[in-house]
């Protein structure tokens, strides 16, 4: 008798452990679990929850198991929710519904980071949030994907990039809603002409540029910033260090001499840029007296507009006699404004 009740205390035990197991995160966002501070890690496994919630982004006809987490900030800032570190393959979403971000309509989603043990764990970086709000964080799965998760939530601090002493500066004016882009869309501004803007070094054939660029509305879709620059090679060692405030691409174009923007043109080298992150001296390729094509860009597309700095510094390209600008960054802008 007495090794019957041990044998069915050791199953109820044994049913018990395995109906919670791993969940830390609450089923649905009436019983979410809170994140009571920043940074945040928590642990946990999905596959004894059940599916209550799906988001496509991109992919659709997820009925993986999800579990929920809820915060509530005290001030506005940027956040990351990352997942890299969960042994399946994984989707996270964040619902802010006093925003009108709810079911169907997320604030952020992100399936497949490119991060993890696979690649196919997610990652949402640089998520807004304003103080009052109250954000649900939706640990789900692609398909019917569930297993062992390790969420980490903290904030990101701002990249804020700084322009040197003696900089000259882009001039572009700011990116408001309907802008036309004829300062130096380049190969991007068929429609304006192909615009470059012809740079020039200094006696030592150097230069340090201060530029704008980012994302603005033009009717119903979201354009991108593209700023195309001209420098000539006048000297070894002739290389370009790139610091910038948000994600780009910077590269050096290849083109046809004859044709230009209407040939045949592409990258010889175009590495993503992650803010605050100095990269260079990059060299360009070419000799003494080319016309060297450069380019900077935003990565991918963002769903709202955002304008961002950066800073160029070249070397050994060829000079001019222009004076240096004696201003400051911000009163550059604030002519344009």
């Amino acid at each position: 008798m007495r090794v019957q009740m041990c044998l069915v205390l050791m199953l109820i035990l044994a049913i018990s452990t395995s109906a919670t197991n791993g969940r830390e995160g609450g089923e649905t966002v009436e019983d979410a679990l809170p994140i009571d501070a920043l940074p945040f890690t928590d642990t946990g496994e999905t596959c004894d929850n059940i599916n209550d919630y799906d988001e496509a982004c991109p992919y659709t006809g997820s009925t993986a198991p999800d579990v929920v987490y809820v915060f509530s900030p005290g001030e506005e800032g940027v956040i990351d929710i990352d997942l890299c570190a969960s042994l399946y393959d994984t989707k996270v979403y964040v619902y802010d519904l006093e925003g009108g971000y709810g079911f169907g309509n997320p604030l952020a989603c992100n399936d497949d980071a490119g991060c993890g043990y696979s690649g196919y764990q997610s990652l949402i970086e640089g998520c807004s949030v304003t103080a009052g709000h109250t954000y649900h964080i939706v640990v789900d799965g692609y398909g019917e994907s569930c297993g062992e998760y390790e969420l980490t939530i903290d904030r990101q601090e701002p990249c804020v990039v700084e322009c040197p002493a003696g900089a000259v500066f882009e001039g572009e004016p700011p990116l408001v809603d309907d802008y036309e882009d004829t300062w130096n869309g380049g190969c991007s501004g068929p429609e304006h002409g192909y615009p470059f803007q012809y740079l020039c070094g200094d006696e030592n054939n150097e230069l340090t540029l201060c530029g704008i660029s980012g994302y603005y509305t033009y009717g119903d879709s979201i354009r991108r910033d593209t700023d195309w620059f001209v420098v000539y090679k006048a000297a070894e060692p002739c290389d370009v260090s790139v610091i910038v405030e948000h994600d780009s691409y910077v590269g050096q174009a290849y083109f046809d001499p004859i044709q230009r923007c209407e040939g045949d043109w592409g990258f010889i080298w175009m590495p993503v840029l992650e803010p605050c992150w100095e990269f260079g001296p990059a060299p360009f390729a070419g000799d003494i007296g080319d016309e060297i094509w450069f380019v900077i860009l935003p990565l991918g597309w963002d769903t709202h507009p955002l304008e961002f700095d950066y800073v160029l510094k070249f070397r050994g390209i060829e000079g001019s006699h222009t004076p240096t600008r004696e201003t400051t960054w911000g009163a550059i802008k604030h002519m344009f404004k």
